[in-house]
């Protein structure tokens, strides 16, 4: 065998094992690489199912908030009627509906598209306070219902849960309240309405005055007949 070929043969078996180690190295990166990929898809699904088994099922849950006793700047004898007047004034403007109206207690509704809030919206001459009555499409969980899918490691729930919108709701209405009661209005006293006596006595003096125009019954006729219908 000559020289050369001799060189050729001890150069490639060197050259072999080389190649074999680096097919098992780059091997090795590619199932590293799958193994990594697959922890990472592992690890977040893991975060996601964490996610939805929360103590509230949701990030937008939280604890009812009432309005407590709060002491308004209302004028000094302000009526009572004024101060529900300022309080509906408020309930109006971010579009709080009248559900009912009672000496001392207002009940206001909200609509949102397919969402609905109702409080009750309690006043005296000094303060007044607000209290959720019900919901509707706003994820309103009692206290019961909470403790039955909150976690053994949370403290337990105190206070019925609902939609964190609802919240801020109700602390954008006792904001207006504050600032409507400062400036009571007038509230306004509807007068009774007429009997149906009264309005066929309108309508009779109505049907002779066009008599009285058309020159069907003089001034006198009129005036006379006027005042048998106002003496009934």
């Amino acid at each position: 065998m000559s020289e050369h070929l001799v060189s050729v043969v001890q150069k490639t078996q060197l050259i072999l094992p080389i190649r074999g180690l680096t097919d098992k190295l780059m091997i090795g990166g590619a199932q590293m690489n799958s193994l990594s990929v697959r922890s990472q898809v592992a690890v977040s699904l893991l975060m996601l199912c964490i996610s939805w088994t929360g103590p509230d099922a949701s990030s937008a849950a939280t604890e009812i908030e009432n309005i407590p006793r709060t002491p308004h700047l209302a004028p000094l004898g302000t009526p009572p009627a004024d101060l529900a007047a300022a309080i509906i004034r408020a309930g109006h403007s971010l579009n709080w509906q009248v559900m009912g109206d009672a000496p001392g207690r207002i009940v206001l509704k909200l609509f949102i598209r397919s969402h609905s809030a109702t409080v009750a919206v309690g006043y005296d001459p000094e303060a007044y306070w607000i209290d959720y009555m019900n919901s509707s499409n706003l994820g309103y969980r009692t206290v019961d219902e909470r403790r039955r899918h909150a976690s053994s490691r949370l403290p337990a729930p105190k206070r019925p849960s609902i939609h964190r919108n609802y919240n801020r709701w109700v602390n954008d209405l006792s904001s207006k309240i504050a600032l409507s009661l400062m400036t009571p209005p007038r509230a306004v006293l509807l007068k009774p309405a007429p009997s149906d006596q009264l309005i066929l006595i309108a309508e009779e003096l109505e049907r002779l005055d066009a008599l009285r125009v058309r020159g069907i019954l003089t001034q006198e006729e009129f005036d006379g007949q006027k005042s048998k219908l106002l003496a009934r």
